[in-house]
């Protein structure tokens, strides 16, 4: 039998996998749906689902939010975070702008939403100041980095509030200003802290076991950090704002890598283009273990694969859909939905990454 035929199919299998990646410039678009070497792959594969072409290819698929105090209403909503039950819950910052010179305020807030932006609940007025993390617990609970006035907070999913940490200072246990918070398996507690330059460990108790991190620019040292996640292997990433990077640790805080971006002068950013981050705020890990960053100032998310190779960014500067002005926040749902914290259009988007598809080449017969 001659080797042409099948060798003609074959290169016109490879033919479809080129067509699956954008030409440079050009924007991304997905493949023929009626290509014979192409079928839709199942849902409940996350590798499969949350791939660097699914990231190019997302779309918006739902927006919900206005500027105001009513139910359902932001005034920055600084981060976003899933918990069981179809649950979608929002931070509002509550910053109103500048007014005769200073700053005013609402009060800030937690907002429940279901998974397609109903409103559902909200609680923490009076209470918080200016809170900028948020994280859900497995058993639902959600914890509020509370952050100008130095400590943590465990809500229940109806927010009833179980228990408050922290208190003002440098000491083990003692907070300066947090602005995230992370869970691992364990239960344990990982806290960034802006004032301090550090990660923070507390135990499920809330008892402080550690600190890792300081000021500086060195590796593992810190200037601000804003973002703090944990993998299911326990590895511990920080959006290490004002220096530009990310930084992955141990569970003990032993230095793994650092993620850099080009140096830049202050206050410039460093360039947007793949894996360079300005202002990177909270970070989220999604189901297939990649790192998603909420990289502010270039005003999209950024994902990098969990050894730190940048595959993919969604968002433009802008206010259309899909568009994104200095997200702070962002969540991976398993269905493939991507929720952002889209602060500066104070409104929650949520992003349908594209189609996931697996390459079947056809059989050859001998």
């Amino acid at each position: 039998m001659s080797a042409w035929p099948w060798l003609a199919t074959l290169f016109a299998a490879l033919l479809a996998i080129a067509a699956l990646a954008p030409a440079p410039g050009a924007s991304a678009r997905g493949p023929d749906p009626a290509s014979p070497f192409l079928t839709r792959e199942g849902g409940d594969v996350p590798s499969a689902r949350f791939t660097a072409a699914a990231y190019q290819l997302a779309r918006p698929a739902l927006a919900w939010g206005a500027t105001g105090a009513g139910p359902g209403e932001f005034n920055l909503p600084i981060d976003v975070a899933l918990g069981p039950g179809d649950a979608v819950y929002v931070l509002d910052y509550g910053f109103l702008g500048v007014v005769d010179g200073a700053e005013r305020y609402r009060e800030a807030r937690v907002q429940r939403f279901d998974r397609q932006g109903r409103f559902v609940a909200a609680w923490g007025a009076g209470r918080l100041n200016r809170p900028i993390g948020l994280a859900v617990g497995p058993d639902g609970d959600v914890w509020v980095a509370d952050t100008f006035n130095n400590a943590i907070r465990r809500y229940a999913p109806d927010g009833a509030l179980r228990a408050t940490w922290g208190g003002y200072g440098a000491a083990l246990g003692q907070l300066d200003r947090p602005t995230d918070v992370a869970l691992d398996a364990r239960g344990n507690v990982y806290v960034a802290e802006f004032g301090n330059h550090r990660v923070q460990v507390f135990g499920p108790d809330g008892i402080p076991r550690a600190a890792w991190g300081g000021e500086g620019v060195a590796p593992g040292r810190l200037r601000g950090p804003h973002g703090v996640a944990v993998d299911g292997r326990g590895v511990v990433y920080v959006a290490d704002t004002n220096n530009h990077r990310i930084a992955t640790f141990t569970s003990g805080g032993a230095l793994l890598a650092v993620w850099s971006s080009e140096l830049a002068a202050e206050p410039a950013c460093p360039p947007l283009a793949l894996g360079q981050l300005c202002r990177p705020r909270h970070l989220a890990v999604d189901p297939a273990g990649n790192v998603l960053v909420a990289d502010r100032n270039h005003h999209r998310v950024h994902v990098f694969a969990p050894d730190g190779r940048p595959l993919a960014s969604v968002g433009l500067e802008g206010r259309a859909p899909g568009e994104l002005r200095f997200p702070y926040g962002v969540a991976a749902a398993a269905d493939g939905l991507l929720y952002v914290a889209d602060t500066g259009n104070d409104r929650i988007q949520a992003l349908a990454l594209g189609p996931p598809y697996r390459l079947h080449l056809p059989l050859v017969g001998r």
